[in-house]
Order: C-alpha cells, then structure tokens, then sequence
C-alpha cells in the first residue's frame, strides 16, 4: 500500500508531497549508542576523562573517576545491602545536591531504576506512588524519612550509601548486571486524569538517543550544564545526562527554591554555558534580570509556548546565546522536536522545529492518515525516545501508544497537540484537542484536579480551568458546585493534602450549576470569572512608608488593588514565580537582596516589611554591602581589592582615585564563613569572563590568593595576584580577642570612618567583622599553588619571616615563589606597613602599583 492513500492529496502529486514529508521532515537516523546502559557509556567517559570535574555542587566537587569509584559503591551496598536486581525500582528522595547524583548513577550501576519522588508532594501522593510503582525501597535523608508512613517501603539512609566510610566495596568496578539499551532507566509521574497521577517508562535507549550525538544543541565537553529543575520534572533528565554521558561538567544549582538573584548568581559562579528554563521562568528572567543570563551559550525554553515579545527582547538582550525551543512530552523523553530560534519575524509564535535524531513525528487526521503541509491536525510521535509505556497500567499504555499506521511493529505516541507542519520542515504548536493544562512548565490534566475536588463531603460537580488576570498571569480556577455547606478554607486543606502546590488552584469558586451547550458539554466560557478574593482577612491599609512601598509592587505583581498588609500573598493569587517577581522588584526599589524562601515564610507586607527593613539598615554601601565599585569612571581594567586589617573597602577609596587609569572594585570583609566562594562569585557577576586582576594589601593578600584559587578552580583566568607587604602563613596561630578589639577601636576612631560609621549599631558590625577577620587569617595556611604570577610590593621595614619562640616559621614573604607555577615578582615600596597608603608614602606606592597593574593588564591582553 503507498502512504500517500493515508493522505488527504491526490493520488497524482500525493506521492511526492507524502514522500517528502517521511522521507525528508523524518529523516533524523545517527549512529549513537543504542544498545548499551546509561552506566556503561558514563563508565566510557569516565575512562576517557577521568579527572575532569563531572560535578560540581555546594556540598561536593567530584572528578569523572571520583563520580565513577563513588556510584560502583553505592551499587554494590544497593545490590549486596538491600537486595536490588535488575530492573527493581529505587525511590529517591533527595534534594538537588551533588550527592543526589552519585546515587542516581548508583541505582542504574547496581541494574535498577530511579523513581524520582518530590518531597514538597502532599505524604498522600508520595504514599500513591511507592505503592503503586512497587518501589523496592526508598533512598532518602533524615528529613524525608518522616514523609514516609511506616510500611511503606524500605528506607535506606542516604547517609550509609554515599560517604566512603561507608563504602564496603572499593569501587574499581560495577556489579554485574544483564542491563541494555531497551531496559528500565526511570520512572516519572505526571498528572493524570483520572484522579491520580500516571507513571512513565523511561528506558536507557531513551535518555542515550536524547543526549549522545545528537544536534540540537552542542555537548562537547567545554560545556557546563546546570541541573536546576526538580528530578521529579523530565526536563532533568537532560540536564542530568547530558553533561555526564558526553564529558562535560555538570553544575548543580543549590537546594530550594531560587530568586532571580540567586539563579543569577549560581549561573555567574558555576560560568554556566548551557541552560534549561521553563517559558515562565524565562520570560521573567528577560524581564527582570537578562544580564543574569549573560554567561549562558545555549539557553533551551519550553514547557509550554513561548513568547514572541520575550523572545526578541532575549536575541537583543543575549547576542551571543543560542536560544533553542524545546518541546516534548514526558512519554518521548524531554524532547521530541527543537527549533534554533534566528532572527525573524515570528508574528504571533515560535516553530517548535522538527524531530531530534532518531526521533520522528506525523501530523495525522482523526483516522489517522497522514496530513501534508499547512493541515492541521494531531501530532504523534516515534522513534527512539519513546517510553516503554505507562508504568502498572496496560490500559492507558494501549490507548496514547498506537500501532505505527506506515512502520509495521512500531508504536507512536498520540501527544493529543493540536499542530502543523511548515513547509521548511518545521512544526508549529496550534494548541490542545482536551482540555489539558499547561502552567509554568507543569502538565496538569484537569481531571485530577476535579476528582480531587468532588472528594471533598457535600461537593456534587466541579470543573477545572485557567484564568489570565490583569498582569498575563495564569492561574487555576475551580468552579464547584455543592448538596451542603462547604467551607472554602476547609476544601483548600482537603486538596493541600492531595495535591502538589503547582496543581492547586488560585480559586475556589462556588456556582449554582454547572453551565452546558447544546450538545451537553460543560460550556467553559459561561462560567464566572474569578475575582481577586479577599480571603477571610480584613483589609487594613499600610501604615508605613515601607508598607506603602511595598503595597504598591504587590499590586503591580498580582494584577490587583488595594492589598491589605495582612493578607497573605499566595492567598491572594501568588506562587513561586510570582514571587522570584516580587523578590526582583523588591530589590530594585530597596536595594535589598532578599532569598526566595523569604516571601514563602513572611508571605503578608507587614511581615515582610519589617524584613526589608532589616536588611536595608545600614544604608551606606561603602561600610555594609559586600562589593563597592570606587572608580569615578567604569573603564579601564578591573581590579578587585580584598580587604585589609580594618576590613572595609574604605581603605582603597584614595588609591582608586589616585589610579583613575584602573576600574576600582573594593570588598569588605564577608562574615560567612562561604566568604572565598562569595568573593569568586561577586568578582564573576562583575566580570564574567576574566582574565582577572586581584589585589591585596596585608591580609588582602592572603584573601586575594584565597580567591584566586577558586577562581582557577573553576576553570577561570586570573592574570595576577598584585599584593602590598602581604605575608604568606605558613601555620595557623592565635590571634588574641583583645588585640583584634584594639584594632577596630582605632580603625572606628580614625579619620574619615567615625564620620560614616556614626550609629551605634553599626560600630558593633565593624567590630566584630574585624574580630573574625583577624580569627579567619590566622586560621588558614597557602599550601596549594596557583597559575597566576604574583607580584609582591613589599615594606622595606617589614621582616621577611616571622619565627615564633620554638623557631618554627610562621609567616613569611619570601615563600611566596612556593605557591604560584608562574613566576613570583619582589619589589621594594616605601615607608611602614601601616602606612604605605598614607603620606607621605602613598604616592610612591601608588606608582610602584601603577607599574605592576600595566603589566598585568597588559599581559591579560
């Protein structure tokens, strides 16, 4: 039979155009390494590379051989400890964390696979779906064990799998599995209609054909991918496997919820070239804070259609980033079709291209034959990251995974998008046939939603829908009606206990009845829309400049007015995009830099308010904020300048006006005890790329190098180290309290500084910033050695060492040369250590460092 008689064309020019859509628009067959597990082509690159950084995270930095010994062992405590074999299912309940990743791999090195389980799910849900998936056990931390009721599932701590203590196994090798391309890798649950959620198969063949020799997007191994979204969300997978399974390194971002400010600061310190992020999250990235994107290459959008205005505003904002949109659903394994977004005139929406290597897809009528270009019709999807099926459910499997109507013994998935294909061989979205729901990224199927809902005692009838408010955002609107007396605050604990946070809806609307057209279908567009609900709290207006402040961005934020400062936000409308919203525009108008989590703890104006106040307190940058930019005119080559003996970037402001010819970045001393990895982080956001100049006088120094190991770390230039009579520690040693409390009172008492510091409270910041500066300095040693040249500028009254009572060394200038692989640079300066910035020194100095930092900047170039 010719596919053309699947067609809507005539038999004479049908063949041709039904050929060139198979043959053409579904020509995407590579070589790629289909028949082998996950963990033998991790295990290739491990070989390969084995000390390239595979992870990097907060709480650990593993090499390729490092995440390869590491994995062997928890396989071996999986298979020897707890009994899993091939093809088991393995519960994880961890947060985003490089330790999460060591027990991903671990479950697919010991045969099994990984059920990803989100511990912000209602305990109801987790419960559903470890017994439904008939999970072997569940890996999980102290805190998620309390989620799981007794009887569950076996609970193995995290704890005696990953550290090596408690490795008994030496790692050398994996176990012996019968593991292939075609075998189980991962299940995940998405929304389903009929009242729980459905689990998808996800096979190794799959996750290899989505990342390994593949085209839509570059994973050599220069690039560096952050794993940001939840592992319970396919879109992980990617950024999971796609670094590891290619040789590049994998950054994950930091546990919890992340504002805007921190994204931005997680993608600038890891130097991020190759992102994920949801339509939502992206469009509100572009809005709020594009040059947090800067450091990105290759930038991927989805989950759900994007915007043309953002979209252009991105190609503007991010010249030299690729942007890339992807789509696919769960069931075809993250992406199923890409398109390279160039310049255009998109009008009212993206392409979302065509299929990805060893994928196919068919725009197919309701008998499904196939439909030539510029039809419209359902799109299915084929090809090699096709889902086993639907994970203990053979009914639903049959019905979205048919019979390939053109490839005998072939399946395709039925997507249920509405779509058609362009003439160039690219597919544009055209919408949904069912009533399903996309919001943030998230697939809600109504139906679950409506279950959920008429659960609930004296509820006869609901249906659930979406609303766009005043300010384009989407929300979910429940219309309900009832045979008794129902509380609203009631209902809401009722599916707080049943459903995650991102299918509850904004609004719970009580109706008479339930509207119907003509052919007995709901009629949506009959229903009530919502207004914003006051919820059960009186108004009461602000009663601060702050609060006043604040009210304002609040309704800017959720498209209403007036907003009471005792209402709760979330109530009011608001989610977590919403809020990363709310924290930007907080931070633009007050200068405060406030953690996502805030709004979720402090969710009212009053409450939040006072937070605000806290953190802008201390007002003036120049004693308070962390990095203070010193130069009058922003060109020229940076310097960063760490702070010395009175830790405030103060001490840099007349060498920064005495060096116009240089851009000034001064720091005061960070309390945290993260300070190196803030610094590297700071001078990154400043300058992206480097090569960078770091600077220190005394124990600025120490810091300066401090910094510029991490920044080597990361895979980042430093030029050079320019330090001013600073000694290298060769032990630790005690500082006295009191000595370092002398200190600061002369510090306070010094010219310029009793004029700034004035407040009281702020005089006990300093002093006990100088307190734990002094107690940081004297508890570090500069053993590892650094790349970059130093150039030391040395007090011609200073001691070369300083040897203790027992002649051992502890501090010396000399030794300098020990640490660096570069070269090591002497010079004499003028006048004491104290006061080498002070006449009458200063000018000498000022030009023995002029010197040193043309050479450095030069070199850089």
């Amino acid at each position: 039979m010719k596919l053309s008689s699947f067609g809507f064309v005539a038999d004479d020019d049908g063949d041709a155009s039904v050929e060139a859509q198979v043959q053409q628009f579904n020509q995407t067959a590579r070589d790629y390494p289909a028949t082998i597990s996950v963990a033998n082509q991790f295990a290739r690159m491990a070989a390969q590379t084995p000390h390239a950084v595979a992870v990097s995270a907060t709480d650990v930095s593993l090499t390729y051989e490092q995440l390869e010994r590491r994995a062997n062992q928890v396989a071996h405590a999986l298979r020897d400890a707890h009994g899993v074999e091939d093809g088991d299912l393995v519960g994880v309940a961890l947060p985003r964390s490089g330790e999460l990743i060591v027990v991903l791999l671990g479950i697919l090195k010991a045969g099994g696979a990984y059920l990803p389980l989100d511990l912000e799910y209602p305990a109801s849900r987790l419960t559903y779906m470890v017994e439904h998936a008939a999970a072997k056990l569940v890996i999980t931390d102290d805190a998620g064990e309390q989620r799981f009721p007794t009887g569950v599932a076996a609970i193995a701590s995290v704890g005696t799998l990953t550290t090596e203590d408690a490795a008994s196994e030496p790692g050398d090798v994996s176990p012996a599995t019968q593991v292939d391309g075609g075998s189980l890798a991962y299940v995940i649950y998405t929304s389903g209609s009929t009242g729980q959620p459905k689990a998808v198969a996800i096979s190794h063949r799959a996750i290899l054909r989505l990342v390994c020799n593949t085209t839509y997007a570059d994973f050599s191994k220069e690039q560096v991918f952050l794993q940001y979204a939840p592992v319970s969300f396919d879109a992980a997978t990617f950024e999971i496997w796609g670094p590891l399974l290619n040789g590049a390194r994998l950054a994950v971002a930091p546990a919890g919820q992340q504002s805007l400010h921190e994204l931005a600061t997680t993608i600038a310190r890891e130097q991020v070239s190759t992102l994920w992020l949801t339509a939502g999250l992206f469009n509100l990235m572009i809005d709020e804070n594009p040059q947090g994107l800067r450091p990105v290459r290759q930038l991927l959008v989805g989950g759900e259609a994007l915007s043309v205005a953002h979209i252009r505003k991105a190609r503007d904002a991010l010249p030299d980033c690729q942007l890339i949109n992807g789509y696919g659903p769960t069931e075809n394994t993250t992406f199923s079709c890409c398109y390279a977004i160039a310049a255009g005139d998109y009008r009212t929406s993206i392409p979302i291209g065509g299929p990805i290597a060893n994928s196919t897809a068919y725009v197919l009528d309701e008998e499904r034959r196939l439909l030539p270009p510029g039809a419209t019709g359902e799109l299915y999807l084929g090809g090699d990251g096709l889902a086993l099926g639907y994970w203990n459910d053979p009914q639903l499997t049959a019905e979205r995974f048919v019979a390939h109507p053109f490839m005998s013994g072939q399946k395709l998935y039925r997507t249920g998008d509405l779509a058609c294909w362009r003439s160039d061989g690219t597919l544009e979205y055209l919408g949904r046939i069912d009533n399903q729901i996309k919001i943030r990224g998230f697939r809600i199927e109504p139906g679950e939603i409506e279950v959920a809902i008429q659960s609930f005692p004296g509820i006869k009838a609901a249906v659930v829908g979406t609303h766009a408010g005043d300010n384009d955002a989407v929300s979910l609107v429940a219309h309900f009606t009832v045979s008794d007396v129902v509380q609203t605050e009631a209902l809401k604990d009722h599916l707080g206990a049943q459903l995650p946070d991102f299918m509850m809806p904004q609004h719970l609307l009580q109706v008479d009845n339930i509207p119907l057209n003509p052919n007995g279908k709901v009629d949506r567009s009959a229903l009530p829309a919502p207004a914003v609900e006051s919820a059960t709290v009186e108004y009461t207006a602000p009663g601060s400049e702050t609060e006043r402040e604040l009210a304002l961005i609040w309704e800017q934020v959720l498209g209403t007015s007036p907003v009471g400062v005792t209402q709760d936000f979330f109530s009011l409308g608001g989610h977590s995009l919403l809020a990363a919203k709310l924290v930007s525009l907080i931070e633009q108008r007050f200068g405060a830099v406030l953690a996502l989590t805030t709004v979720f703890t402090q969710p009212t104006i009053r409450a939040l308010a006072q937070t605000v106040l806290d953190t802008v307190q201390f007002g003036n940058e120049a004693v308070d904020h962390a990095l203070v930019p010193l130069s009058a005119e922003h060109s020229g080559p940076k310097v960063f300048a760490f702070p010395p003996g009175t830790t405030d970037a103060l001490s840099y402001s007349r060498l920064a006006r005495m060096l116009p010819a240089f851009d000034f970045y001064a720091f005061n001393f960070i309390e945290a005890d993260t300070r190196i990895a803030d610094y590297a982080d700071l001078v990154v956001a400043t300058d992206p790329t480097g090569p960078y100049l770091l600077f220190g006088y005394s124990g600025g120094g120490n810091i300066a190098f401090a910094v510029a190991t991490e920044l080597e770390r990361r895979g980042l230039t430093v030029a050079g180290v320019v330090m001013l009579d600073s000694s290298r520690f060769m032990q630790t040693f005690a500082f006295p309290e009191s000595e370092a409390q002398d200190l600061a009172n002369a510090f306070l008492e010094s010219d310029g500084v009793n004029r700034v510091v004035n407040a009281e409270v702020l005089r006990d910041k300093v002093v006990r910033r100088i307190k734990r500066y002094y107690a940081y300095l004297s508890s570090v040693t500069e053993t590892q050695p650094i790349a970059a040249n130093i150039h030391l500028i040395k007090s011609p009254h200073s001691d070369a060492q300083y040897i203790d009572e027992g002649g051992t060394v502890i501090t010396s200038q000399p030794a300098w040369r020990e640490v660096t692989t570069g070269r090591f640079e002497c010079l004499d300066g003028a006048g004491g250590h104290g006061d080498m910035l002070l006449e009458p020194h200063v000018e000498a100095n000022c030009k023995a460092l002029l010197d040193v930092f043309r050479a450095v900047a030069t070199s850089a170039n």
